[in-house]
């Protein structure tokens, strides 16, 4: 193994309200003698409507032996005050993002997408304190256009008063083989 210097840096500053923010990044290897990586990438988290409306996401570049790759994600949800919610997600690693000099990427050249509905009861009620239900859909993709995984999902969290409680989910994941030319 050569010589290396490990390097990290973080910087993150409130803006707009007092649950908003956005931050950047870096990490950098430096090895004697042989090819270093460095990425960089940009975060951030924006709540509106007393956070109600939220967003959050990244952008994220990597440099390791010339090879330069693209990454980033958004979620966007809307927690309704009474007793639902909606989540929306999207998110893509190119072919050449690679962090696992300094961090780890499980695998690179995907795509995801996906949304939720969720259900609650906050309020107690009967022999519950509260009650949630969620239903999700999510698709993950090869950047050729081949599915990964295709699922749907419903899950339950149910608590009682006795602060005992019970869950149930299901997911039905139909993995098929999709090309797109």
């Amino acid at each position: 193994e050569p010589k290396a210097n490990y390097s990290v840096a973080r910087l993150e500053i409130p803006f707009l309200n007092e649950v908003s923010r956005i931050g950047i990044n870096a990490t950098n290897v430096s090895r004697e003698n042989a090819f270093g990586a460095t990425v960089a990438g940009l975060d951030w988290r924006v709540g509106l409507l007393n956070n109600r409306l939220s967003s959050s996401g990244q952008i994220i570049q990597s440099n390791k032996e010339d090879r330069v790759g693209n990454a980033h994600r958004l979620n966007i949800l809307y927690t309704n005050p009474s007793f639902w919610g909606i989540r929306a997600w999207y998110g893509f690693f190119d072919d050449k993002f690679d962090i696992n000099d300094l961090g780890f990427l499980r695998r690179n050249n995907i795509s995801w997408m996906g949304a939720k509905l969720s259900l609650r009861k906050d309020d107690p009620w009967g022999s519950f304190i509260n009650n949630s239900l969620e239903f999700r859909f999510s698709k993950d993709y090869r950047n050729d256009g081949t599915l990964l995984e295709n699922e749907f999902g419903i899950e339950s969290e149910n608590l009682l008063k006795n602060y005992w409680s019970f869950n149930f989910s299901g997911m039905i994941d139909g993995l098929e083989s999709v090309y797109n030319d």
